[in-house]
């Protein structure tokens, strides 16, 4: 089946290719999914990116709405279809640790903090 090429809002409904609809309560339901699986909330400005990239995810299960997914991942998934579920609606995104002044302020500021004599030892 095709991915979702574009998104389109009609009557306050999110559609992904016209085809799968996410309604508000399909919505709420993603944002406990995820919240309850990884500890993520999902603000209201984020329902685009619901639909753009779960739309696939139903898709290549053959499923016909979101309910359906939701449902699915709830009562039978294992946990790497959790993860694929996770993974799709987050973005990795690492910055501290790339460059060599990263390691300048770590040598720095943290090394200075290890170095105190009266700090706390650990047990």
């Amino acid at each position: 089946m095709a991915v979702a090429s574009r998104i389109v809002i009609v009557s306050g409904k999110v559609m992904a290719d016209e085809e799968i609809q996410l309604s508000d309560k399909e919505f709420d339901d993603v944002r406990a999914l995820i919240y309850k699986i990884a500890g993520i909330s999902l603000g209201d400005a984020k329902r685009v990116l619901v639909v753009s990239r779960l739309t696939k995810l139903v898709k290549a299960r053959g499923l016909k709405s979101f309910s359906a997914y939701i449902d699915f991942l709830d009562k039978r998934s294992t946990r790497q279809d959790k993860q694929v579920f996770v993974n799709a609606l987050t973005t990795n995104l690492t910055r501290f640790y790339r460059e060599d002044h990263h390691f300048d302020h770590l040598i720095k500021y943290v090394g200075r903090l290890i170095a105190q004599p009266d700090r706390p030892k650990s047990p």
